[in-house]
């Protein structure tokens, strides 16, 4: 299903002078429609209202209304909402009299993976670029990244940044547990502030903490959280195993899958 600019249509032309498509200059957001309900739905809106304002981009729709509009969306569905700045006449960096263009379309929703293995990313995530926090069209870093996992033959990545402290995998958040302590690291390090990561916050014991990959090597369980994926199990990290019997992943994974169906 596809809606544009305050309408569902199956019309999916796109102007050739979209900055979006241009210049990735815009910002998108996923949801989960599962059960009839978009789990966590106001959390998703605050993230994406704030990056708009940060890239000083104003929409004429509120959370109401885009709540009205997926409600539309069939049952089972990821639904991704993007912005762009939308198409401008005049060619530049900053435009003058853009309209932005909003569209948002559904795919099914697959079951992901539990069980997983990553290895570090050769390259750093820039914790000091103004785009920390907000997920950007430009998505050719996390696509670079993928190719470079897909080619060791794992599924995720490590980002580390370029204080060499652990940031966060390509699309989701990492958690970490040490002699039954659950830690994740702080949004300083360049980390997005993942809606999924944000609930575990809200209902675990999580210690906010910097750590080096060497530590992250001796470390008893991980796992990776996004709001369409879940929770991660990962069973190994570069070269190293980690133990399939993960009680506190485990215990995370139902908390959450708890949340979800009762939020």
């Amino acid at each position: 299903m596809l809606w544009i600019n305050g309408q569902f249509s199956e019309d999916n032309k796109l102007s050739a002078f979209d900055r979006g498509f241009l210049l990735g200059d815009g910002l998108f957001e996923t949801f989960i429609k599962k059960d009839g309900r978009i789990p966590f739905f106001k959390a998703h809106m605050a993230r994406l209202f704030s990056s708009l304002k940060r890239l000083d981009l104003f929409l004429s729709y509120d959370e109401e209304y885009f709540e009205n509009v997926f409600d539309k969306f069939p049952d089972n569905n990821v639904i991704r909402l993007t912005v762009s700045r939308g198409a401008s006449k005049e060619r530049g960096l900053w435009p003058v009299d853009s309209v932005p263009f909003v569209c948002a379309q559904s795919y099914p929703l697959k079951p992901a993976e539990t069980a997983i293995s990553i290895s570090t990313i050769s390259f750093p995530k820039n914790e000091k670029s103004p785009l920390v926090g907000i997920k950007s069209l430009n998505y050719l870093e996390a696509i670079l990244a993928k190719k470079e996992v897909v080619e060791k033959n794992c599924d995720d990545g490590v980002f580390l940044n370029t204080q060499g402290h652990v940031c966060e995998a390509i699309t989701a958040n990492l958690f970490w547990v040490k002699s039954g302590q659950l830690y994740t690291p702080p949004l300083s390090v360049g980390a997005l502030p993942g809606v999924t990561r944000q609930v575990i916050l809200g209902r675990e014991k999580v210690e906010e903490r910097k750590v080096l990959l060497d530590e992250l090597y001796n470390v008893d369980e991980i796992f990776l959280t996004n709001a369409v994926q879940g929770i991660r199990s990962v069973i190994q990290l570069d070269n190293v195993t980690y133990t399939k019997d993960a009680p506190v992943t485990n215990n995370v994974r139902r908390l959450y899958e708890n949340a979800i169906s009762t939020c």
